[in-house]
């Protein structure tokens, strides 16, 4: 499908967190919320090699078991305030020096433990024959930000938008999606030219609300847990 361009998986997973300490190495159904983004990432038959970018040691050595790659990340870009675009930055340099070839990014964040190779595969399908291609996965938001008010410091509730929007009914307005971070995917170039990670254009790959879980703390985790098991479930009823 994408013969001319090769194909780089980046995966960040640093070791520390706030809302759940070390949570790329918490447990779904027994794997790694790491170990789940290497095997959703391994099983995608489009990428041609998967880097983990990481300051911690001992997830360094469990991606190398897995036969991928491993980025040393920088300190600045493993702190709180780092960022995605920041990552990306330091794995396509190091890329450069290390020879591995990188035409198209996609980028796998573990904090998403539901998204598949399956998810992968389809999106890269999406934008297969495209001359620019860009991809973002995106789930329906329940909540209608046209909806949305803010508290002013001296005039209390105001409309983010007008108050016509405020009190409108549900179904006459848009429905809004939000990108869930699970699946990026871009090329190099465009990175490089802007030095972010480019949304605006993008091919949107809609998600459902389950498999679009982000893990941010134990609830997160729990709920994860929760519908692993149901979809595995379903999964067995069928064979």
């Amino acid at each position: 499908m994408f013969e001319n361009n090769k194909i780089l998986a980046i995966i960040p997973a640093r070791g520390g967190s706030k809302g759940l300490p070390r949570k790329n190495l918490a447990l779904v159904a027994g794997q790694t919320l790491l170990e789940m983004a290497i095997s959703a990432s391994l099983g995608c038959n489009e990428i041609d090699n998967t880097v983990v970018s990481t300051d911690d040691e001992e997830i360094a050595t469990i991606s190398k078991k897995h036969g991928v790659l491993v980025h040393n990340r920088s300190e600045e870009a493993s702190n709180d305030s780092g960022t995605a675009a920041e990552v990306v930055s330091e794995v396509l340099k190091w890329a450069n020096y290390a020879s591995i070839p990188h035409d198209l990014i996609v980028y796998l964040q573990p904090t998403s433990p539901l998204r598949t190779s399956e998810h992968i595969c389809k999106a890269f399908e999406l934008i297969a024959g495209q001359n620019f291609p860009k991809c973002v996965s995106i789930s329906e938001s329940l909540q209608n930000p046209y909806k949305s008010v803010v508290i002013h410091p001296t005039e209390g509730i105001t409309p983010l938008f007008t108050e016509e929007l405020v009190t409108s009914n549900r179904q006459t307005l848009p429905r809004v999606y939000y990108p869930n971070g699970a699946i990026y995917i871009f090329t190099s170039k465009e990175f490089l030219a802007s030095s972010q990670i480019p949304i605006r254009g993008a091919i949107p790959f809609v998600m459902s609300i389950e498999n679009s879980i982000d893990i941010d703390n134990i609830d997160d985790l729990n709920q994860a847990e929760r519908l692993k098991k149901e979809q595995d479930a379903k999964l067995q009823d069928r064979k």
